[in-house]
């Protein structure tokens, strides 16, 4: 009974993280294609990433909502009401013409995009408070794997769907699959939720004092230097990916397929690979583990690149390699910044965290790029190898310093 109620709960969490990537994901696939399609200018189509801000900045408003979670039942309230407003503005976006109203469109998928990022502080915090010890590998697992599932269905299969129903005839289709995803939870049974047995420590906080308590914590330093480079030995090649199969004369199916799907479904194994791990070996074992997996996984496609391999296999194993292997590390970021949150304040210092992640992939991937121009791409898979050695020798520093 115990292990169908675990079961039971990592399910309705794969179902929140995966109802509330799918759209996003369709959102930025789609309209893009359609505003090309309709001569938009590529300044307008720029303005797009907007739609990203909220998951950005949803740090700002977290503590708000922190302050709010005094049960698993306040938990639940707050997720389906982000849920039901996320459909709502999707239903509103889907009754109108792209191209005749893109400004309302925009600020319509904004609003539901910063319902979404809500949702998922909520989310965070209700899983950090639900999973204990070991089993927060596996919620983290479940975490990662939603993520790129949802990437995989919003992006590949919602794109392939919109091509043959349409705009308003796709839409829908998001609106009744965000619906149907916040069933488990309604049915979820309202227990204790919390690491220490109980969901009623709040911590009553100004947001400047929540902000400086998790960056004036022991450890703080070193912590965060951790969130800032585990998963830059990666996130410079996956950037750069599409345009070195541009570079090798690969069309836009070939790149999607590679890239979209294979690469995608191995993250998400990868992922469920790093969750096992984790519960049965500790997180000790498994971040300084999976810090060496990246340098491995970035020699693939150093040799294809070096020995000029452009085969159809060969660059199929480079891309897998590397997604795997981020799937790993993404899991290990998740349950490491699980692991370091405060009691009442689980949601904010989780959105800390990997928002600090986010930051650290988006500068990685803008200096990759101005490396890549300067020294090509056999060039830039060798630089990631070195930061991913120099990684590999700052997570066993931390694990020295830890034992001490």
């Amino acid at each position: 009974m115990a292990a169908t109620r675990h079961n039971g709960r990592l399910f309705t969490f794969f179902c929140l993280y995966i109802a509330q990537s799918v759209p996003m994901s369709f959102f930025t696939t789609v309209i893009p294609v359609i505003m090309r399609q309709n001569d938009f200018s590529l300044q307008a189509i720029g303005m797009l990433q907007a739609v990203k801000l909220p998951w950005l900045l949803k740090f700002l408003w977290a503590p708000f909502v922190d302050g709010r979670m005094v049960s698993a039942r306040s938990y639940k309230r707050w997720i389906i009401g982000s849920e039901l407003f996320y459909a709502l503005m999707i239903a509103a976006v889907a009754m109108l013409d792209v191209e005749l109203n893109f400004y309302t469109v925009l600020l319509l998928v904004v609003a539901a995009v910063t319902a979404s990022a809500t949702q998922d502080v909520v989310v965070d915090a209700f899983a950090t408070v639900s999973f204990r010890g070991k089993d927060k590998s596996m919620v983290n697992s479940i975490q990662s794997i939603g993520s790129f599932m949802g990437a995989l269905l919003g992006g590949g299969l919602m794109l392939i769907v919109y091509d043959y129903l349409g705009w308003r005839m796709s839409l829908p289709l998001l609106v009744a699959f965000v619906l149907v995803a916040i069933l488990p939870l309604i049915w979820l049974r309202n227990d204790k939720t919390s690491s220490d047995g109980s969901c009623d420590e709040k911590v009553t906080l100004g947001w400047g004092a929540a902000m400086r308590g998790f960056f004036t914590q022991k450890g703080a330093s070193g912590h965060i230097g951790f969130l800032m480079l585990y998963l830059a030995p990666l996130t410079g090649s996956l950037a750069m990916f599409k345009p070195w199969m541009v570079d090798m004369g690969y069309d836009a199916a070939f790149i999607g397929t590679v890239s979209g799907v294979l690469g995608t479904a191995v993250a998400a194994l990868g992922s469920l690979v790093a969750g096992v791990t984790l519960k049965k070996r500790g997180m000790r074992f498994g971040r300084t583990l999976f810090a060496a997996v990246p340098i491995a996984a970035t020699f693939v496609p150093i040799a294809v690149s070096f020995f000029g391999l452009t085969s159809e296999a060969a660059v199929a194993v480079s891309v897998a390699s590397v997604w795997g292997a981020y799937g790993l590390s993404m899991v290990v970021v998740y349950t490491a910044a699980m692991d370091r949150t405060r009691v009442g304040l689980e949601g904010t210092d989780f959105t800390i965290q990997i928002v600090l992640t986010q930051l650290s992939a988006m500068v990685a991937a803008v200096l990759c790029g101005i490396l890549a121009d300067a020294v090509g791409y056999t060039g830039l898979f060798v630089a990631e190898a070195v930061v991913g050695i120099l990684n590999l020798f700052y997570m066993v520093k931390l694990s020295i310093v830890r034992k001490r």
